[in-house]
């Protein structure tokens, strides 16, 4: 029964996170549509979602007909009655048996259904699950250490068969002509006859400028397709009229940077909905955590204690601490010193005071908070205090301020990422992450779901502007570099080159962001556990201060005590 839950809760959090993808890629492409037609492009096709349902019928070019479909019914039909005995019964014979059946058999008879009607060879379409299967074993090694449960195998099996008969599914779209319409497939016969093959939209209206508006099958994303958006080798993409490369690199520039726009500002407006409607974690004054060793714990603050006044000023929240504290040092031209700042706290009717001398960061961070953005990236002192936090609604304009902030600090972990291999290590994710927060965060509400949704909306808009193509930023480079130009177009050969090198680097970054979210799903992601940032040590006498991660945090505790017993 448990594993039936845990199922269905994998299920029920897949589709709140299509859903909510769904309705992102919907307002990035809006906004990459809205500014098209402002600047005189035209766009022929909008869509929510990838791929198509196959229309052309293909059983008249067989030499016989397909088997019947029902044995593969009742074979899945039994496959879950072995899955559901399994879950209910704790047999795990029947579950992995069950699972074994539904993930790799059904769909290689599928797959074997498909070649047999689009006439590939038997090399190409077993080489295809072949290859998805070689792949997902590699990644499920990684993640897991090198000792895969059986589980978690199939599992990723699973998931490998899906992506090979995609693949499969949609052979002929890649066989289809530079210039074919919309949804346009081909398939090439033995006897050298071109099938065409046509791949319709589940649902689609045109409205009179001849844009097609459609909702398609596979929830993975959507596009707006401009006229003329394929670079030719002759350069004849520029006399398109209404064509994408038809206009000035600068209103090309700026079409591209609308998508991620959009995203960035519908973020923002949920979040800032979400904080100022449900309530947002707002720091008190009543200390968490006053972790040993830092400045605080050193003078005497503990857990449950309560700030009174820093610098003789009073404090009602702990962002009022953190901003009186944060700044505190002295700047010469060789070194930072921090200077002490007096606090006052009550621990029951006893009230106390000390003056601390914090620790600064060892390098520079952006300071961004609920109310306030700098940024400048800036050294920060601290004394290793963490405050408690209660979910109050805030008013519209701090909502607003504090979800203005979001980008920046994405931006801000995005540098720190690229500069350090543990913050990647304990940063990086891809869609499998971001499903399973999914599947935790639609167990707890509607709200949730729509903080969720402006976070990803804003990731989805920074990342689309990473200088890498395929990405918006990508090809904004590129359009700014011809605009410098004065319109003149970039080779195709260096457009392809670049854009090769961009698709690689996208390609390896999906798939370190995939093992690392299997290995943190399977408990061996490797990465730092406790409390996941560094903490502030106080110095001691001629030493610098310096900052530990969790991990050494612990050891340096479990040595101290060590210790102590020998001592005693």
């Amino acid at each position: 029964m448990e594993n039936l839950i845990t199922v269905w809760e994998w299920i029920r959090g897949g589709l709140v996170f299509m859903a909510v993808l769904t309705v992102l890629v919907f307002v990035h492409e809006l906004g990459h549509y809205w500014v098209a037609r402002l600047c005189g492009m035209h766009v022929e096709a909008f869509a929510v979602m990838m791929g198509g349902v196959r229309k052309t019928k293909l059983d008249e070019y067989l030499e016989k007909p397909l088997p019947p479909t029902y044995p593969l019914w009742l074979t899945a039909l039994g496959a879950v009655a072995l899955v559901y005995v399994g879950s209910f019964e704790r047999q795990a014979w029947a579950l992995y048996l069950g699972m074994a059946v539904l993930g790799v058999l059904i769909p290689v008879a599928i797959g074997s259904r498909l070649a047999t009607l689009y006439h590939l060879s038997r090399s190409y379409w077993l080489g295809t699950f072949g290859k998805s299967y070689g792949g997902a074993v590699v990644i499920i090694l990684i993640a897991m250490g090198g000792r895969p449960t059986l589980l978690g195998l199939l599992s990723i099996l699973m998931a490998a068969s899906l992506v090979a008969l995609l693949i499969l599914y949609y052979f002929p779209v890649s066989q289809k002509a530079e210039d074919a319409p919309f949804g346009m497939g081909s398939l090439q016969l033995g006897d050298g006859r071109t099938v065409p093959v046509r791949f319709r939209p589940v649902w689609h209206v045109t409205n009179k400028q001849g844009t097609e508006f459609s909702l398609l099958l596979l929830p993975l994303g959507g596009f707006a397709k401009m006229r003329g958006m394929h670079p030719k080798a002759d350069g004849s993409e520029v006399h398109i009229e209404g064509g994408f490369y038809n206009r000035p690199p600068w209103q090309r520039l700026l079409v591209l940077f609308a998508g991620p726009l959009f995203s960035i500002l519908f973020g923002i407006a949920l979040m800032a909905s979400h904080y100022a409607i449900a309530g947002a974690p707002t720091a008190t004054t009543k200390v968490q955590e006053s972790a040993p060793l830092t400045p605080a714990y050193v003078a005497g603050i503990r857990t449950g204690d309560q700030i009174i006044s820093v610098n003789g000023q009073p404090i009602t929240k702990g962002v009022d601490f953190l901003r009186a504290v944060r700044f505190s040092y002295d700047i010469t031209e060789s070194a930072r010193t921090p200077k002490p700042v007096d606090v006052v706290w009550q621990r029951g009717e006893e009230r106390f005071s000390a003056s601390i001398t914090p620790v600064i960061t060892d390098a520079p961070i952006y300071v961004v908070d609920e109310t306030q953005i700098n940024l400048r990236r800036k050294y920060v002192a601290r004394v290793g205090i963490r405050f408690e936090t209660l979910n109050q609604p805030l008013a519209w304009n701090d909502a607003i301020s504090r979800s203005v902030a979001e980008p920046f600090r994405m931006v801000n972990n995005l540098g720190a990422m690229a500069t350090n291999v543990d913050t990647m290590r304990e940063n990086l994710g891809g869609m499998t992450g971001v499903a399973a927060v999914s599947r935790d965060v639609a167990n707890t509400g509607f709200w949730p779901v729509v903080l969720l949704a402006g976070l990803i909306s804003i990731s989805l808009g920074i990342m689309n502007l990473l200088p890498v193509p395929p990405m918006d930023g990508g090809q904004m480079v590129i359009a700014f570099v011809e605009m410098l130009r004065g319109g003149k177009r970039l080779s195709l050969g260096l457009q392809n080159a670049v854009t090769n090198f961009g698709m690689v680097f996208i390609l390896i970054i999906a798939v370190l962001g995939l093992t690392l979210d299997i290995g943190r799903i399977t408990g061996n992601s490797g990465g730092r556990s406790g409390l996941g940032t560094s903490i502030p040590i106080a110095p001691r006498d001629g030493e610098p201060a310096k900052n530990l991660s969790a991990k050494e945090f612990s050891d340096l505790i479990r040595k101290q005590e060590e210790s102590k017993a020998k001592e005693g």
